[in-house]
C-alpha cells in the first residue's frame, strides 16, 4: 500500500497540479491511516484492506484521540481521493472514501500574536541570539513573515532575486514565485522589512549585496545551502525562547499570517487587497483570517447611530414626485 500511496502523491502533483499544501495534507493522513491498519492487520496492509468499515474504526480512534472534526473532515476527504484513484485504475471494485460520512465542521481556532508579542520576538531576534549572523537571518526571517505575511514554504523558497529593490522605496517587491497553487504574488517591502533584509543581505555579500546573484537561496541552512522547512520553524523556536514565550501556542509561522492580515484590516485595506496580498483563492478564507479581530464590527454599527442630515433641497426637487417622499432624509 506504500508504494501504491507515493504513486498517488506523485499523480496529484504532476498529472493533477494540486497545491503543496493539499499534497501535504493527503500525505499526512494517509501515513496515519498506513500505520494504523499495520498495527491493527499485524502485517503490512494492502489497498483491498482499505475498506468503509475500517476507515471509520480509524476515523474513530483518531476521534476519541482528540482530533477535531475539522481535522477528521481532510482525512475522510483524503480516503475519497486515494479511493477514487485506486478504483479508477481497477484495483479497488469501488471507492471506500464515498462510504464515510463527512463530520460538520467547527470553527477554525485562528491565533495571532499580539502586538505586545511582536515586540518581545523582534528584541530577542536583535539581541540575544548568539552569533551576529543568526541575529541578522533571524530578525529578516521574523520579519519577513511579519510583514510580508508569507507562508512558510513560500520563505523557504525565496532567492535573492525575488527581492526586487527600486531607487524609489515604494516600489520596491518582494516576488513570490510559487505560492499555493503554484500562483505568482507581489509583495510590497516597507521601510521596515527593507531595513532588516538590507542588514542581512549586506552583511552576507557586503557592500556589494546587489550585485550578488539573483539565483542563491536567500536564507542559508547547513553547510550554506538553503533551509528547509523544520530549520525555519526551528529559527522561530529559537527566537520564542529567548523572548521567554516558549510556550505561547500564538506564535507560529501561520500565525505571523494572522497577524499580518489583521493590521492590514485595522489600517483599513480593502478584504479584496488583503486577499490578494495573502494569496489566497476564496475571499471566504481571507474572512477566516480576520474571524478573531472584531474591533471594528463596533466602529461599523457605531456609524448608524450617527445623526442624520436633510436632504438638500434642490436635489430633492429634482426626484420624481413619487419618490420625493421616500427620500425626505439621508444618512451623513
Amino acid at each position: 500500500m506504500q508504494a501504491q500511496i507515493s504513486q498517488f502523491l506523485v499523480w496529484a502533483d504532476v498529472q493533477m497540479g494540486w497545491s503543496r499544501s493539499t499534497i501535504s495534507g493527503h500525505k499526512s493522513h494517509l501515513g496515519i491511516l498506513l500505520r494504523w491498519l499495520t498495527v491493527h492487520l499485524g502485517a503490512e496492509p494492502g489497498v483491498t484492506d482499505v475498506t468503509a468499515d475500517r476507515c471509520r474504526e480509524w476515523l474513530v480512534t483518531r476521534q476519541r484521540a482528540g482530533a477535531r472534526p475539522r481535522t477528521l473532515y481532510c482525512a475522510v476527504n483524503s480516503v475519497r481521493a486515494f479511493g477514487r484513484y485506486l478504483h479508477e485504475r481497477g484495483l479497488l471494485p469501488d471507492n471506500p472514501g464515498m462510504a464515510l460520512r463527512l463530520p460538520k465542521l467547527d470553527d477554525p481556532v485562528q491565533k495571532s500574536c499580539t502586538e505586545a508579542q511582536k515586540s518581545a520576538l523582534m528584541d530577542a531576534a536583535q539581541r540575544r541570539l548568539s552569533s551576529p549572523t543568526d541575529r541578522a537571518q533571524a530578525t529578516a526571517i521574523l520579519s519577513t513573515f511579519l510583514h510580508a505575511g508569507l507562508r512558510r514554504f513560500e520563505l523557504v523558497a525565496l532567492n535573492v532575486g525575488d527581492l526586487q529593490w527600486s531607487d524609489e522605496p515604494r516600489n520596491s517587491r518582494l516576488i513570490v514565485r510559487a505560492g499555493k497553487g503554484y500562483k505568482r504574488r507581489e509583495i510590497p517591502i516597507n521601510s521596515a522589512l527593507a531595513n532588516h533584509l538590507q542588514i542581512w543581505l549586506k552583511l552576507r555579500f557586503g557592500e556589494d549585496w546587489r550585485m550578488a546573484s539573483g539565483a542563491l537561496p536567500l536564507w542559508l541552512g547547513v553547510a550554506r545551502r538553503r533551509m528547509t522547512n523544520y530549520m525555519v520553524g526551528k529559527v522561530v523556536e529559537d527566537i520564542k525562547t529567548a523572548a521567554a514565550l516558549g510556550d505561547s501556542d500564538t506564535i507560529s509561522p501561520h500565525a505571523f499570517r494572522h497577524y499580518f492580515a489583521t493590521e492590514l484590516d485595522r489600517a483599513g485595506v480593502p478584504l479584496a487587497e488583503i486577499q490578494r496580498l495573502l494569496g489566497h483563492e476564496r475571499i471566504e478564507t481571507t474572512l477566516l483570517y480576520l474571524q478573531g479581530h472584531k474591533e471594528h464590527l463596533y466602529d461599523a454599527v457605531e456609524r448608524l447611530s450617527r445623526p442624520v442630515q436633510p436632504i438638500d433641497p434642490r436635489i430633492q426637487r429634482a426626484l420624481p414626485t413619487h419618490r420625493q417622499a421616500a427620500f425626505r432624509r439621508i444618512p451623513r
